[in-house]
């Protein structure tokens, strides 16, 4: 629907992230940082919440997705998958100027990552994950340019899945 963030489809959101999803993600990304002669582990890894592996898969299910997913986890860094995918720890997605919270022509969004080429990961109302290419931030609003808005996952599970799916299909 032209004007709004949505889905593709209306399907619920499916299952949190969980722990075993993180798991294989980090260990996809602990095999580039061995393959890869410049890839680092610190660049590449799944930096786990404080307390998550005594919490394992046990988080509470009337939190949101996103404070489901900080329960576990503190932030993704994927810097050698493509051009690089990064969820970022909780206390760099406040609210500020150059920090798109709100879409022009779109509605509220919540930042939740960034690429390496620039790209903002925002959530929107339904839970989906949409890439806002590099534009104009003017006080917390993203004014969309020539390059379109684009979803890149139905859900934060599934923009973890797509991450771990770029991170196994790396040579």
């Amino acid at each position: 629907m032209p004007g709004h963030l949505r889905s593709c489809d209306d399907e619920a959101m499916g299952a949190p992230v969980d722990r075993e999803l993180l798991d294989r993600l980090d260990a996809a990304l602990a095999a580039i940082a061995e393959a890869v002669p410049w890839a680092e582990r610190s660049a590449n890894r799944v930096v786990w919440a404080t307390g998550a592996a005594d919490a394992g898969n046990d988080v509470d299910d009337d939190l949101g997705d996103v404070a489901r997913f900080d329960r576990q986890c503190s932030e993704i860094r994927a810097a050698d998958v493509g051009n690089g995918w990064f969820v970022h720890p909780a206390d760099r997605r406040r609210p500020r100027s150059d920090v798109p919270t709100e879409i022009d022509g779109f509605g509220p969004c919540t930042p939740f990552g960034s690429s390496g080429g620039g790209d903002w990961f925002v959530l929107s109302a339904d839970g989906s994950v949409w890439m806002l290419p590099p534009s104009t931030i003017r006080n917390g609003h993203y004014e969309p340019g020539p390059v379109a808005i684009t979803q890149v996952a139905p859900s934060i599970r599934g923009f973890v899945e797509v991450i771990l799916a770029a991170a196994t299909s790396e040579p």
